[in-house]
């Protein structure tokens, strides 16, 4: 937690750090894989703005769908 941009700098200049996974926006996504070329890490990233979850065994289904779509209405930007 803190400094977004200090921390996303940190990660990617970082020789410690061999790979980046991220959920965010298209145009993050961008600039997280530029970032990640001069250190030659592994990206993987979710873009989009999907909202996604995880749902253990003992989840309410329903409830859970409900939260994730209720989520992701209040998280889309255009």
């Amino acid at each position: 937690m803190g400094n977004a941009l200090e921390i996303g700098d940190a990660l990617l200049t970082s020789p410690q750090v061999c790979k980046i996974t991220f959920t965010c926006l298209t145009a993050v996504g961008k600039k997280l894989m530029a970032g990640s070329v001069e250190t030659v890490k592994k990206v993987s990233l979710e873009l989009g703005d999907n909202a996604p979850c995880i749902n253990f065994d003992d989840a309410d289904i329903d409830i859970a769908v409900k939260g994730t779509v209720k989520l992701k209405d209040e998280i889309h930007v255009d």
